[in-house]
């Protein structure tokens, strides 16, 4: 009984059944063959590929030659060839009248950081309206408010009584529409403020390089304006 059980364990293969299994196992390794092939052409062609980023850097154009097919080359900066279309950006910039963005915009540090912790002047009155005298009566003004009591303000605001100015309205007239001046401090079309303009001298304005005035010229010892600077002198 044990023997015919051993016997019936036994798997008998004919030769056709050799053959199915020898082609089988071919055609797995063929299959298996073609994925490695297919997965080796999809990573070449992935690498030859190129992103957006480098195709925008690819075709980007350089500061120099940005520079050579413009009519501005003075306005060109670094990072001008960034844009969309540079040579338009550019020409946009060389347009008479075109306010250039701030130079502030690029940078990390806040705009006006290093005017925190500076005190504020307080706000002066201009020289044509003091010259009025209207200071002299504001201050007599706040003299007379002071002396008053508490019921005699409320009183003064319930009725709204206004105490009237005792400066000549032909004085202020002469002030606003004759005297007046333009303030100094005032900037330009298209000019931006930046941190220490209020102490640069206004006199620094009024100086051209190159040119040399006559109580200058004296003091270096130079007969006329054609006459070389001492310094030059030394130099050769």
């Amino acid at each position: 009984m044990r023997r015919f059980q051993d016997r019936a364990a036994l798997v008998y293969v004919t030769d056709g059944e050799d053959a199915n299994n020898t082609t089988s196992e071919i055609d797995t390794k063929s299959a298996k063959q073609n994925h490695t092939d297919n997965l080796n052409d999809d990573e070449e062609n992935s690498n030859n590929i190129l992103s957006k980023t480098k195709l925008k850097a690819m075709f980007r154009p350089t500061v120099a030659a940005l520079k050579q097919r413009s009519l501005n080359p003075e306005l060109v900066e670094a990072h001008d060839i960034t844009a969309p279309d540079p040579d338009f950006l550019i020409y946009l910039k060389g347009i008479p009248g075109t306010v250039p963005v701030p130079r502030h915009w690029g940078r990390k540090r806040k705009y006006l950081q290093g005017k925190r912790g500076v005190e504020k002047p307080p706000f002066a009155l201009p020289d044509f309206i003091v010259k009025t005298g209207i200071c002299d009566v504001r201050d007599a003004t706040a003299e007379d408010d002071a002396k008053m009591s508490v019921k005699q303000k409320n009183r003064a605001r319930v009725s709204g009584k206004g105490a009237g100015v005792d400066v000549d309205y032909r004085t202020l007239y002469e002030a606003f529409f004759q005297h007046q001046t333009k303030p100094e401090s005032l900037t330009d079309f298209g000019d931006l403020y930046y941190e220490g303009r209020e102490y640069e001298t206004a006199r620094s304005s009024n100086f051209r390089p190159g040119f040399m005035s006559e109580r200058l010229r004296e003091a270096l010892g130079m007969a006329n304006e054609y006459s070389p600077p001492p310094w030059l002198i030394n130099m050769q």
